[in-house]
């Protein structure tokens, strides 16, 4: 008798436990063929988690997933569909039922709920005003996911001086976090080398895939130029640079060309249309180059002129006012 009363309470016990939480995602599609392959990936890590077909519009994961909430991506193996959105160990619904596959409706999760609800606010909002909301959201969501995401978006626009004091404010669990890691890497990567100081040396990769130092071109004049080949003013401005090299380089003017580009076909493609024919290196890490990050970078294009004895003498000077430089030293 004892045995049955027992086995009747495990089972009644069980019964009233609060069940787990479980990533799921429900999707619902409209005008994809049956057997329409999608793939769920971590956005951080680009790691491919699971991948489903769709049959009559309709698709489901119930995936094994961790370190949640993520990014997430949902899309076609040739990326013509594509929706990134944040993914919590709840069951969830994807709704591109009546709208496009990248702007359909997302439930199920805060995270998603949240953030989209941030840059709505956001976007309403001057840009003082945005920053104001930003930092706050921050601030308040230092120890989420969410909050070193956010300051991930924003460090290169915002500096060190800005960034810093909102990383100190994550929990340790935050700055171990990739997008804590990374922030962390700029803060300590960032100088910012100021007129009249020494320039910061730095190595990357060049077109024919060998490293190439700044410093291997101490000595000479030097243009430390930040570029990329989809900044339309940066390649107007290449046209300046190829006739101050060919009048001066005999004379000691040299070029160390940094591009912030992702694709490094279009990188190539357009040192070939400019007729670049100086060091020219990249990382294809765009803004997050690591040049770039040294030197404070964020904004398209921007130059130091660097005096043979290794000195930052001047910032941004553009056309005549840098060809006079130019002249002013060597001539």
């Amino acid at each position: 008798m004892k045995v049955i009363v027992f086995l009747i309470l495990i089972m009644f016990t069980s019964c009233n436990q609060e069940p787990k939480s479980e990533f799921s995602l429900r999707g619902t599609t409209n005008a994809l063929k049956n057997g329409t392959v999608l793939y769920l990936i971590d956005a951080a890590t680009e790691n491919v988690i699971d991948s489903v077909n769709v049959q009559d519009n309709q698709f489901y994961f119930n995936s094994r997933c961790s370190n949640f909430p993520f990014l997430g991506v949902l899309k076609s193996p040739d990326n013509v569909l594509f929706n990134d959105f944040w993914i919590e160990n709840e069951p969830m619904i994807f709704n591109a039922s009546a709208v496009n596959f990248g702007d359909a409706e997302i439930l199920g999760s805060y995270s998603e709920t949240t953030y989209t609800k941030l840059y709505k606010a956001v976007d309403t909002l001057t840009r003082e005003e945005g920053k104001n909301i930003l930092t706050d959201f921050v601030k308040s969501n230092s120890d989420h996911i969410l909050g070193a995401y956010v300051l991930s978006e924003w460090y290169i626009s915002w500096k060190k001086e800005y960034t810093e004091p909102l990383y100190n404010l994550f929990s340790d669990n935050i700055r171990n976090s990739i997008y804590g890691k990374e922030i962390c890497k700029y803060i300590a990567s960032y100088q910012n080398p100021k007129i009249g100081e020494h320039y910061v040396d730095f190595e990357s990769t060049d077109r024919y895939g060998q490293k190439k130092k700044l410093s291997e071109l101490k000595g000479k004049l030097i243009l430390l130029e930040f570029w990329a080949s989809w900044c339309a003013p940066c390649r107007t401005d290449n046209k300046n640079l190829v006739n101050y090299y060919d009048e001066f380089n005999a004379l000691g003017f040299e070029i160390f060309q940094v591009s912030l580009d992702q694709d490094k076909t279009q990188w190539l493609e357009a040192i070939e249309e400019d007729n670049l024919n100086w060091t020219n290196v990249s990382d294809l890490k765009l803004w997050k180059n690591e040049g770039a990050m040294m030197y404070g970078i964020n904004l398209l294009p921007s130059n130091y002129l660097i005096d043979q004895h290794g000195t930052i003498i001047s910032r941004n000077l553009r056309g005549k006012a840098l060809e006079q430089k130019i002249k002013e030293i060597l001539e």
